[in-house]
């Protein structure tokens, strides 16, 4: 049936069970170069994806490798690659108008296909499918059929989360093609500036969410970690003065702080000390993030007081504090701490610094410095 939209839930689970299948056409066929034990080994495999992949690009690692990384270990993937499976027509007479009622066709006619010769409760097991289209990227419209995406089908009268991305024809796609399409599987929301995502300023380069990524897909954002569970910061009032030290988030869950402008929690920062190590090596500055969470999702607070839909985009090696604009970040810097609501608790972060071990020192509730 239609595709309905992806899972707004977060997922809780330890563990995500991703069924994998792949559909041909008449015209294009899969990349026999790529044997279904190398998307086993790009998907599932636990520290051993390195190197090279089956058609010569350089490999960073597996899908499982990547979300077992950003959950400190608590989460992982498993899951089986099912045989190719032959589509009905060739690839381009698959509608290629948007809309979700024709955006699932070619992901239900795999999942059909597949039970159809597999039998009708091969997928009973599975939390989810992943659905690979034969050939190189088709470059179109976000909401277009070949555009990456994930959402719901409706098989055997009940709701089956799926995503789709291509296999890559000559070159086998690589973890980035796929890495934020499983996220949405976990219910993480699109964070990126686009038009339908009303407000957004977008998260850029910080966050796999955000979309703008380089061939190695960059951690996700401490609010997309807290929102699945992964990430437990330390919640602090800030009228109670203190003196702290962040250590890089990517070093343990516990490496964050939650400053409640609202003691009922509706409205916080999260902040964060990003480095450019592991998944965020491509990074284009490193320093200490402060996120606002509000209304449940997060903007980022840029050090270079560059305001507006700007403000992502302009100068992003200057976006993490300190910066040479400012170390401080209270009601009366720019960016202002104040409640986007108006009243709430004073934030005073002030005496922003980086020591040369790559830790942050900062203090929290000093109104003067």
């Amino acid at each position: 049936g239609g595709a309905g939209p992806a899972p707004s839930t977060p997922w809780t689970k330890p563990v995500y069970r991703l069924a994998v299948v792949g559909i041909e056409f008449e015209d294009i066929k899969h990349n026999a170069k790529i044997p279904l034990k190398e998307w086993e080994a790009a998907l599932f495999s636990k520290g051993t994806y390195t190197k090279k992949n089956a058609t010569g690009q350089e490999v960073l690692g597996s899908l499982n490798d990547y979300f077992l990384d950003q959950s400190y270990g608590a989460f992982h993937i498993e899951g089986r690659v099912f045989d190719w499976v032959k589509g009905s027509k060739k690839r381009s007479d698959y509608s290629q108008g948007t809309g979700t009622s024709n955006r699932g066709a070619v992901a239900s006619e795999a999942i059909e296909k597949l039970l159809a010769r597999d039998g009708k409760d091969v997928l009973k097991d599975f939390d989810g499918v992943f659905v690979i289209y034969a050939g190189a990227s088709i470059a179109t419209n976000r909401g277009a059929i070949y555009y990456p995406h994930a959402g719901t089908l409706s098989i055997q009268g009940k709701r089956l989360p799926y995503m789709m991305s291509f296999e890559g024809g000559e070159k086998m796609a690589t973890l980035r093609a796929f890495c934020r399409e499983f996220a949405y599987l976990l219910g993480l929301p699109e964070l990126a500036a686009r038009t339908e995502n009303a407000g957004s300023e977008g998260v850029g380069a910080w966050c796999l969410m955000g979309g703008a990524m380089e061939d190695r897909p960059q951690a996700l954002c401490a609010w997309s970690k807290e929102h699945l569970g992964w990430l437990k910061p330390a919640v602090i009032d800030p009228t109670v003065k203190q003196k702290m030290i962040l250590s890089p988030v990517s070093s343990a869950k516990t490496q964050c702080v939650k400053v409640l402008v609202r003691p009922d929690g509706s409205e916080y920062f999260l902040l964060e000390n990003r480095t450019k190590t592991g998944f965020d090596q491509n990074l284009p500055g490193e320093g200490l993030l402060i996120w606002r969470i509000v209304n449940n999702r997060p903007v980022l607070e840029e050090s270079h007081g560059i305001e507006g839909s700007a403000g992502p985009r302009s100068l992003p090696e200057l976006i993490p504090y300190p910066s040479k604009a400012n170390n401080s970040f209270t009601p009366i810097t720019t960016p202002s701490s104040r409640s986007a609501r108006g009243g709430g608790l004073p934030v005073h972060i002030t005496e922003i610094r980086k020591l040369p071990d790559r830790r942050i020192t900062f203090h929290v509730g000093y109104e003067y410095q």
